[in-house]
């Protein structure tokens, strides 16, 4: 996959309205908030002795598994601990679970579609991908083999000028109706009353859910960096030139389409 359908496909979900997403993020992409959530509660409960999970009964065992919109790779890195990562490269999006194109060789994540190497924390160790691979939280008890995984960036993947903030507006009314009014041209994406949209792949992810996994601050980041600090191919355009002011209202929005 060259980088020139990546361009044409940006270009066509531009000419069809994506360009005024407000919002994008974790796995091929489209216009989306969720590098979180694509559906779904944005948990998931599992037992190393069970099903899927028994490869987890071992140090360096694999799991692939799809949650809440979300491919995800569970490591066994440790007797005591699993990590997870995103499994699709963020070279060229192929899905690194290993019965595709990737292989966990006990050090590193290698994409076998042109040889990018991750570690365990999904740092880059070589090329040609550039961009890390989002990172979730697990919780694992090795005594009972029963872990919990979140699908929530975990928070340093927020840059440090963003992750503290906290919005000044929340809850005023005069804040809403003005970041509706910025809202508008998010609607091709997100929906006139943020219920997201099947067109794109990821689906353009839903406001009208539980948004308590994303902080002030890191929707604020999002607004303002779109694409380059977002999932794989996102066409998220940035928003840099909105005030403080006008991004906390888009914010606070955002935030009264929570149920």
């Amino acid at each position: 996959m060259s980088d020139l359908p990546l361009l044409d496909r940006r270009g066509l979900l531009k000419l069809l309205g994506c360009g005024g997403c407000a919002l994008a993020l974790p796995s091929l992409s489209g216009c989306t908030i969720a590098e979180v959530f694509g559906g779904g509660d944005g948990t998931l409960t599992f037992n190393v002795a069970e099903g899927p999970f028994r490869a987890l009964g071992a140090v360096d065992g694999v799991a692939a598994v799809d949650v809440a919109g979300r491919n995800v790779l569970l490591i066994r890195t440790t007797p005591d601990a699993i990590v997870a990562v995103s499994r699709i490269c963020t070279h060229t999006g192929c899905d690194m679970a290993p019965d595709r194109f990737g292989t966990w060789n006990g050090d590193r994540l290698i994409c076998r579609c042109h040889d990018s190497h991750f570690d365990a924390e999904g740092h880059v160790l070589k090329g040609p991908a550039t961009r890390d691979l989002a990172t979730f939280d697990v919780e694992f008890d090795a005594a009972t083999g029963s872990g919990t995984l979140t699908l929530q960036k975990k928070s340093t993947g927020i840059p440090p000028e963003f992750a503290d903030l906290v919005n000044p507006f929340a809850g005023d009314p005069a804040a809403v109706s003005a970041g509706e009014a910025l809202y508008q041209q998010c609607v091709a994406c997100h929906g006139a009353a943020g219920e997201g949209s099947e067109l794109f792949m990821p689906p353009a992810s839903a406001f009208n859910v539980d948004q308590s996994e994303w902080t002030d601050g890191y929707l604020f980041w999002r607004i303002r960096t779109g694409a380059d600090g977002g999932p794989p191919f996102s066409v998220m355009v940035a928003y840099p030139n909105l005030s403080d002011d006008e991004t906390w209202q888009l914010v606070t929005f955002l935030r009264s389409l929570a149920p």
